[in-house]
């Protein structure tokens, strides 16, 4: 009897939550692959890294061999290249008939302080917002074309891993690493975050997988909504300093997520609690730090 392996590629992930996903795909007997993340980049073992990139003839030729069951792809931020490399991507998946794609997006498609699900419609607030709802737009035009594309939006993440280069949580808690001062908020008990641990975030993407999920959209939501006030009341039992006086980048948060389908039809809810997520996320960060230093 022939058994056919389930194959997967991975593009432009942040490398903490590639490896979370990777672990998660292998361990069902997915193969896993992926594309460069950047020119010269050390690539992380276990997974085949292919050295191209989505525009080239190569990636072609890639996705033509691979023959992919799923492309899993993170909407980029940059603003001069966004727009052209997903296109790329998605008439790469389409010549070559990729049989489902999935577009990571995020919280800044709606306004802050908001409590969006899936068929509420984008109300974003800045730049960055803008430039996803337009990437979303694209992803929806290759949809109506036929291609099984499908925009999961995600959460502030945080998991062990996490640099200080990757998202809200990683970015607070550099500076507190770094010794800087922390944002400062005119009230934090009305700045509001949905956080989530990358660890069950990645279990939501591998379950859409598997439950063959085909809808539009999909909001992996967190299981609580969080103040920038219990926020920092959590990161006081580990922090060094709460020295405040930083700008904030977002003043009023970010929207937070919630979902209508994703325990119905997808069987799930995160599992990990908040504060021990943090801390765990927080010490590692911690020691990655002074492995770095010591060298």
């Amino acid at each position: 009897m022939s058994t056919w392996t389930k194959k997967v590629m991975f593009v432009g992930l942040p490398r903490y939550f590639e490896q979370l996903l990777a672990a998660c795909f292998r361990k069902e007997a997915w193969e896993v692959c992926r594309l460069r993340g950047a020119a010269g980049e050390n690539p992380p073992q276990g997974i085949q890294t292919y050295d191209c990139a989505p525009e080239s003839e190569e990636a072609h030729t890639v996705f033509a061999v691979q023959n992919l069951d799923l492309l899993v792809y993170r909407l980029e931020r940059d603003p001069v290249h966004a727009m052209q490399r997903l296109d790329a991507l998605l008439r790469l998946a389409q010549q070559t008939k990729v049989r489902r794609v999935f577009l990571l997006s995020g919280t800044e498609v709606f306004a802050p302080g908001t409590t969006p699900v899936e068929t509420d419609a984008p109300s974003p607030q800045t730049e960055e917002g803008q430039l996803l709802v337009r990437l979303e737009t694209l992803a929806n035009a290759y949809r109506e074309q036929g291609l099984s594309v499908s925009i999961l939006r995600m959460p502030d993440l945080y998991a062990p891993g996490q640099t200080s280069d990757d998202g809200f949580v990683g970015r607070l808690f550099g500076a507190s690493l770094m010794g800087r001062a922390l944002p400062q908020y005119d009230d934090p008990a009305q700045v509001f975050y949905g956080l989530l641990d990358a660890r069950d975030a990645v279990y939501a993407v591998y379950q859409a997988a598997t439950r063959n999920f085909e809808g539009t959209y999909l909001h992996i939501a967190a299981p609580c909504t969080t103040t920038m006030e219990e926020l920092y009341r959590i990161c006081a039992s580990f922090f060094p300093s709460m020295r405040m006086g930083a700008t904030p980048r977002a003043p009023q948060g970010h929207a937070v997520l919630h979902s209508a389908i994703i325990e119905r039809e997808l069987g799930w809810r995160s599992r990990r609690p908040l504060a021990e997520g943090l801390k765990e996320t927080y010490e590692a960060m911690q020691a990655a730090r002074s492995a770095y230093m010591d060298d």
